[in-house]
């Protein structure tokens, strides 16, 4: 195994980047400072160095931590002999790479520090054999890697032995609405809206999709303004192409669609604070108040009548809601004469029920 400070060998990646490798070679800024206790003297060429056993154990000891030596052509500390004061190392045969043919020192290795007097004879350090040198050594001193320790598992405070666990709390799951509806308004309904809901259902569902509402809601709001006539618009009941009061005009059904699931949107979540675009199913109780904010707004909401009482909402929806009246207010501008009665036999959630919306109870 390589040390941190042992270069790689010729032709493979480098291991991690620059600034790691410059942080690790900045204390040592000669060959002579890396020795314990020895500082670099001026005039003293290659062949003076501090050559002794201690000078050989510091650097293996700082095999790790060395900084490149300038002409090695290798970055790390090389486990070479120890230096002579003849003026040359011992031997270079040993070793891969040979001095340079031409005698000349090769260039400093990047991010090394230039030491005054190592000539070309030092290239004789090659990597191959720093790496077993190095290898050799670690496995005469008998270095050995710690075992691991076992990982031991932390306890919470719920797992503590004789500790009660506590009894996992579930929501409540939804309850669908499954009440039938009235022999009556069941009939009325398969003989007079089934067949123009059928036939706009693909209508309903592409611009319900577009406002990002259920096509149920769009369905039921189309038949209670207008009975699903491809002629007419929702919006008020009115011819397509003709002018309403407020100047609007819908030369379309899908524009008049498209108006009426605005409508159903804005005025559900101002009146009643309801999203549509959620998509989730609602209780029959908010179906109703939907329906309300869209006919009345917030009329019913001022006087404080249930939009369960409200027959363009709930009408046929049970026995109790057949032959309903419209509510009974204090408005002057009421629409649809408060306190007459209801024309329909059915009223717009009993419609979604029936184009099997998922309501809840």
């Amino acid at each position: 195994m390589q040390g941190n400070g042992a270069a790689a060998p010729a032709g493979s990646a480098p291991q991690g980047n620059a600034a790691t490798h410059a942080s690790s070679a900045a204390p040592h800024r000669n060959v002579a400072g890396s020795v314990q206790g020895a500082a670099a003297v001026p005039g003293i060429d290659s062949a003076a160095s501090t050559s002794s056993a201690t000078h050989w154990n510091s650097t293996s000891a700082h095999g790790n931590y060395a900084a490149a030596v300038p002409g090695t052509g290798m970055s790390g500390l090389a486990s070479s002999p120890p230096l002579v004061s003849t003026g040359t190392y011992e031997t270079t045969a040993a070793y891969a790479n040979s001095a340079p043919q031409n005698g000349s020192s090769p260039a400093a290795a990047p991010g090394g520090a230039a030491v005054p007097g190592v000539g070309a004879a030092a290239s004789g350090l090659g990597v191959a054999g720093v790496g077993a040198a190095m290898r050799r050594q670690r496995s005469q001193r008998g270095t050995a890697v710690a075992p691991a320790q076992p990982a031991r598992r932390r306890v919470t405070g719920s797992q503590t032995r004789g500790a009660a666990r506590a009894p996992r709390l579930v929501a409540p799951a939804a309850i669908r609405y499954e009440t039938p509806l009235p022999a009556t308004v069941a009939t009325a309904f398969f003989a007079k809206a089934k067949g123009p809901l059928a036939r706009a259902e693909q209508l309903h569902r592409d611009v319900a999709g577009r406002a990002g509402i259920r096509w149920q809601l769009l369905a039921a709001c189309d038949w209670m303004q207008c009975h699903a006539d491809h002629t007419l618009s929702p919006v008020n009941g009115e011819r397509l192409g003709k002018h309403n009061p407020d100047g609007t005009v819908y030369q379309t059904k899908s524009q008049a669609l498209a108006q009426c699931a605005s409508d159903l949107i804005y005025l559900a979540g101002a009146v009643y604070g309801l999203d549509l675009t959620d998509k989730r199913a609602l209780p029959v109780r908010a179906l109703a108040d939907v329906f309300a904010a869209f006919r009345w707004g917030g009329l019913l909401m001022r006087h404080g009548v249930s939009a369960m009482e409200f027959p363009y909402s709930v009408a046929g929806l049970t026995e109790q809601h057949v032959k309903m009246h419209w509510p009974v207010i204090g408005e002057p501008d009421a629409p649809d004469r408060p306190g007459s009665k209801f024309r329909g036999q059915f009223g717009a959630v009993p419609v979604l029920l029936s184009l099997n919306y998922p309501a809840l109870v």
